[in-house]
């Protein structure tokens, strides 16, 4: 599983919290740091797991390996396991290379947690204390830290470039610019990548240097113009002379930039998209407008049919096209999908694009479910009955709405899930995505319970 996210995603550095022993505790904690120094070794060799390249992913070679440096102390005694409450001799193996180190575990780099963020307006130790704060497994989390100075120090097990001992960040030694792309063509004649990505590089500074958070609209044209020279780029790759394995490794890059540039670009204008189950007749009369998005059902049944309303919005001068309005379904499964009103038209100065879907789910609609299960708790994996969604968290929610957008001449697009709506005391409007259940489900609360045998009633 870690090799398969590894050839996905392919991270130049990877990281752990955990370094696979015993001062991490919890199993849990000892597998993931152990997981991910052995996925560094793993990832690169085709030999290991080659059904995965069967599937279509390609072997990844990180370039280094890191974990946290315990914070427990080392003692007389030794290191003290708290999952288990026993010390235990101070030795770290390195799952990378095969060597054990004894003693403490030597700093390469110190992570400055305690950094502030004024955009965010909170350190990013604060940052991921609410984080854990949802974990409900560790009781809502710990208590919020103080805006303070903390430095994480990071041991590394390996790197395939020459550092020093010590370095300033996980990436020194690497080159993480966007130039660096370059190198993934090993050695092939690259000079038209080399200036597409000169091109696009210059676009990037251009408009870090005229963001404005007054208007980031005023850098819209500079990010259309890098999407454009991305998805120019991706195609001059894709008929180069490239090896295959190059034109794989470039093309992987290129389109996260594709994404990020068409992210950027989307809220740079401000554009709204929301995608709701809306009742078959919108509220009328002088009171409507306090009540818009009415409250709706839930979950939607296999054959059902309901109204869905993709509510779009330009709130800046410039003019944007909504070429495109659509509501996408599930794969395999022949659900109806009638646009009822408008599906394009020209928005800018806060103008506003209503498009209403009839909808109808076939019989045979999936219903919303984790891909993978297990019988108990007792069963120490799980067993994945959609192997389409592997990775994923959760397969993905029955339908989706996707506006297709045009400025300067550059498409992109804007997805969201379909909501259901619900009113809360207090919380007002929530939206929850549409989900499908069956028509009838039984529940037991509590599922468990004690009934005392000595009272004859109760028998």
């Amino acid at each position: 599983d870690v090799v398969r996210v590894v050839r996905m995603t392919r991270p130049l550095v990877i990281t752990s919290v955990f370094v696979g022993g015993r001062t991490d505790g919890h199993g849990n904690h000892q597998t993931a740091g152990q997981m991910a120094q052995e996925a560094f070794k793993a990832a690169g060799d085709p030999a290991m797991f080659p059904e995965q390249l069967k599937e279509g992913l390609r072997p990844w070679k990180p370039v280094k390996d890191y974990a946290r440096v315990p914070f427990a102390r080392i003692t007389d005694k030794g290191i003290y396991d708290y999952a288990d409450g026993k010390y235990y001799p101070a030795e770290f193996h390195n799952y990378t290379d095969g060597t054990i180190t004894k003693g403490e575990l030597s700093p390469a780099v110190e992570i400055p947690e305690g950094e502030y963020n004024p955009l965010l307006g909170l350190t990013y130790e604060q940052v991921s204390r609410l984080g854990l704060g949802h974990q409900r497994s560790q009781n809502g989390g710990t208590g919020m830290p103080p805006a303070e100075e903390q430095m994480s120090p990071y041991h590394r097990f390996a790197s395939l470039v020459s550092v020093p001992e010590k370095e300033s960040t996980f990436f020194d030694g690497i080159d993480v610019s966007l130039m660096g792309i370059a190198s993934l063509s090993q050695g092939a004649d690259s000079s038209f990548l080399k200036e597409g990505l000169s091109q696009i590089n210059s676009l990037v500074e251009k408009a870090t240097h005229d963001f404005s958070a007054k208007s980031p609209e005023s850098i819209a044209s500079i990010l259309a113009e890098g999407l454009k020279a991305t998805n120019e780029l991706i195609e001059k790759v894709a008929s180069s002379n490239l090896s295959d394995d190059s034109k794989y490794d470039i093309d992987h890059e290129l389109k996260i930039k594709q994404v990020q540039f068409g992210n950027a670009l989307a809220e740079s204008l401000g554009l709204s998209v929301l995608a709701t189950v809306a009742p078959e007749k919108e509220p009328s009369g002088p009171f409507a407008r306090f009540f818009r998005n009415p409250e709706t059902f839930q979950v939607a049944i296999p054959g059902q049919q309901f109204w869905v309303k993709v509510h779009t919005t330009n709130p800046t001068n410039l003019p944007v096209q909504a070429a495109s309005v659509a509501i996408e379904t599930p794969q395999g499964e022949q659900w109806k999908v009638n646009p009822e009103s408008q599906t394009s038209g020209t928005l800018k100065s806060n103008q506003s694009l209503d498009t209403r879907f009839a909808i109808q789910a076939p019989q045979n609609a999936a219903y919303t479910r984790p891909y993978f299960t297990r019988p108990d708790i007792e069963k120490p994996y799980y067993d994945v009955q959609q192997p389409q969604f592997l990775n994923m968290p959760l397969a993905p929610y029955p339908i989706a709405a996707k506006v297709q957008f045009t400025f300067d001449g550059v498409p992109f697009a804007v997805s969201q899930i379909v909501q259901s709506v619900k009113r809360v005391t207090g919380a007002g409007t929530v939206l929850e995505p549409l989900v499908i259940a069956p028509a009838i489900s039984l529940a037991m609360t509590p599922q468990a319970g004690i009934v005392p045998s000595l009272t004859p009633s109760l028998r």
